[in-house]
């Protein structure tokens, strides 16, 4: 009874396939299809290369450098029989890519009888390269109804440009698909029943399935832990005892970021949730990934400690960099009006908020944290007044490195971690303003004439300036 069973059901995915046609997802895997790399110079091993976030994805940039190449990725034989009730037959695809050359030329479609002979198809859109929104895209194939043809995507590139481009889905519909039909592998599971390091590869070699996010569990190797607490997250190899399976930048417990290098150790049970990938050789887990026990614990009890507060946000008792960090900043939350003091480190880390930047100098924003290097946040720089950016920026002024400064603007969430945005006033002693000493400016300028006609200069000879006759030559 069950044989009948499993073959009724064998007999109805045949038809639901047949009525739509062909369809296959790259996320999951490469399929059938292969790659033919006509041009691949010295440097680059491969053009293609399936991802479970991206499907098939072409790019010839490495290592700082564009390589000239041509490569295909190229479909089964595919027979077109036309449906019954169809009145066309469609190739649609979902794409996306940037860092085009010429996006017209450099990602074309091709279609050939005989895998040999190639005819250019026309796209219903070519793609602009302005983000990596995937795109729907169609040709026509109508005129090849009854044939077996192949499909082709080309890919070319020059030295001075090599796109990337994503291919994810490809559907033909309007055409009853005689071929082969194998359904989606279902690899999901729980924690309980969380695959052991050895399954997990035995899955990424499979290559079915691999969109979907699962639970493996394995002891923490010694070799090559790292945690990066800039950026949150950590790369570390897992064990169980026959196989090892990277850990690509997987996030804490509760996916939250990582906060210190002791946190992981060699030797901590765990059981990692995400995706599976085989990345040029390597079985991984995909980055985003996450801890969802350590040591048998789903979330982290180390009792926290409470942070009183040293300043209150003024300028007589300014928050410090660490208040910022530890006690006054909440996630989501915008704080209007407080003075904050600190030391000038260089230029922030935009990617986290909270580390020094390397490389250029930039006028846009500051580090500041402890003279240590400690508690840094990120201080904005905005345009407006001009007087802060044009005082205070490093570009403009690189002794204000090392430099004690008091800032004034909001708490908020800026490059990625609770720092000052609309910062709107200053001081480098804690008593005397930026505006103070503008306004004290301004008011030095106060001129007119004899006559009592406002100047912008001095004139020759008499001048009242601040009430006070001057005699200029």
């Amino acid at each position: 009874m069950k044989k009948i069973l499993l073959s009724l059901v064998a007999v109805l995915c045949s038809l639901c396939a047949m009525a739509d046609g062909y369809s296959i997802n790259f996320t999951s895997s490469q399929g059938d299809w292969t790659i033919n790399n006509v041009t691949l110079p010295e440097g680059i091993t491969y053009v293609w290369t399936q991802s479970t976030s991206y499907g098939m994805k072409a790019s010839a940039y490495a290592n700082s450098t564009y390589y000239a190449t041509e490569s295909w990725l190229v479909s089964p034989a595919i027979t077109l029989t036309k449906s019954a009730d169809a009145s066309a037959i469609t190739l649609s695809f979902s794409q996306a890519g940037k860092y085009f050359g010429n996006a017209a030329t450099d990602v074309t479609v091709w279609v050939s009888e005989d895998a040999q002979n190639w005819t250019q198809l026309t796209m219903s859109s070519v793609l602009d390269g302005s983000s990596w929104t995937f795109v729907e895209t169609t040709c026509d194939l109508t005129s090849y109804a009854g044939k077996t043809v192949y499909i082709g995507f080309k890919y070319t590139s020059s030295e001075t440009a090599a796109a990337t481009w994503e291919i994810k889905t490809v559907a033909i519909t309007g055409i009853d698909y005689g071929g082969e039909v194998t359904p989606e592998v279902d690899i999901t599971n729980t924690p309980e029943t969380a695959y052991t390091v050895t399954e997990a590869i035995n899955l990424i070699e499979a290559g079915e399935g691999l969109s979907a996010k699962v639970y493996v569990k394995g002891t923490v190797s010694p070799d090559n832990l790292s945690i990066s607490t800039s950026y949150g997250n950590a790369t570390y190899y897992i064990t169980d005892g026959t196989n090892t399976l990277e850990v690509f930048r997987g996030y804490y417990l509760q996916n939250e970021k990582f906060t210190s290098e002791d946190q992981l150790q060699d030797g901590d049970e765990v059981i990692v949730y995400g995706q599976l990938t085989d990345y040029n050789g390597t079985k991984e887990f995909t980055s985003g990934n996450y801890l969802y026990s350590l040591n048998g614990k789903t979330q982290d009890d180390t009792p926290q400690e409470e942070y009183t507060c040293t300043g209150d946000g003024t300028l007589a008792n300014p928050y410090t960099t660490e208040d910022i960090t530890k006690g006054v900043y909440v996630a989501g939350e915008t704080i209007t009006g407080v003075w904050v003091k600190g030391v000038i480190l260089g230029n922030v880390n935009t990617s986290t908020g909270s580390s020094i930047a390397t490389g250029d100098a930039v006028n846009t924003n500051l580090a500041l944290g402890n003279a240590d290097g400690t508690n840094i946040i990120p201080i904005q720089l905005p345009t407006k007044p001009a007087y802060v950016r044009a005082d205070l920026n490093i570009v403009d002024n690189p002794d204000n490195v090392g430099k004690t400064v008091y800032v004034y603007g909001d708490v908020i969430k800026y490059c990625g971690a609770g720092g000052i945005k609309n910062t709107s006033d200053y001081s480098w002693d804690g008593s005397t303003t930026a505006i103070q000493s503008v306004s004290a400016t301004a008011k030095a300028q106060v001129i007119y004439s004899i006559a009592g006609q406002r100047l912008s200069t001095p004139a020759k000879g008499i001048s009242i300036i601040n009430g006070q006759k001057v005699y200029t030559k």
